[in-house]
């Protein structure tokens, strides 16, 4: 499968493409695939950025190195949510094929940092549907288990990470 093909699959059909999705040796594939489209994320992030908030900033490479970071740790504040989630929820699998679904939906992120409003919205809540229909697919639950488990991944767990950190940095 190559990257052109697994990123309209996800956008296009993402039901049919978690259902057919191999499972053995995948994890390099997924990996590649994520990183890529979150450095296209964050090119269109500093792209933006650079042209409409900060054109007064004058030190080459800050804000898409900015970029980079926030949405590196974003991401990974969200998927190591979201492996916690399906992990202790009842989803019957192993780590990997969590990983593999958020790595695919990163095809979903740089549509979502395109400053024009109803589609970054609308691409957000199109991400959040992808992860889902990975989830229902790859562990076969039902679509409103998988929608719950996916909720609280991506938006309790992260947030209770963040606080762990900053405590644990804290007390340092």
């Amino acid at each position: 499968m190559n990257y052109f093909t697994a990123f309209t699959d996800v956008l296009l059909k993402p039901s049919e493409f978690f259902k057919r999705m191999p499972r053995e040796n995948n994890l390099l594939h997924a990996l590649i695939f994520s990183i890529v489209f979150l450095l296209i994320t964050a090119l269109i992030g500093n792209f933006f950025e650079t042209i409409y908030i900060s054109p007064y900033l004058t030190i080459p490479g800050t804000i898409f190195i900015k970029e980079v970071f926030v949405i590196f740790t974003v991401y990974l504040f969200v998927t190591v949510g979201n492996i916690l989630s399906f992990t202790l929820l009842g989803a019957k699998g192993i780590y990997k094929d969590t990983f593999i679904i958020f790595a695919y939906s990163t095809a979903v992120m740089p549509l979502e940092f395109l400053p024009v409003f109803p589609i970054n919205t609308i691409m957000s809540i199109y991400w959040i549907h992808v992860c889902i229909r990975g989830g229902q697919f790859v562990y076969n639950l039902s679509y409103w288990k998988s929608c719950l488990i996916v909720l609280i991944g991506s938006f309790i767990f992260p947030i209770l990470l963040a606080f762990l950190i900053i405590d644990i940095v804290y007390a340092l």
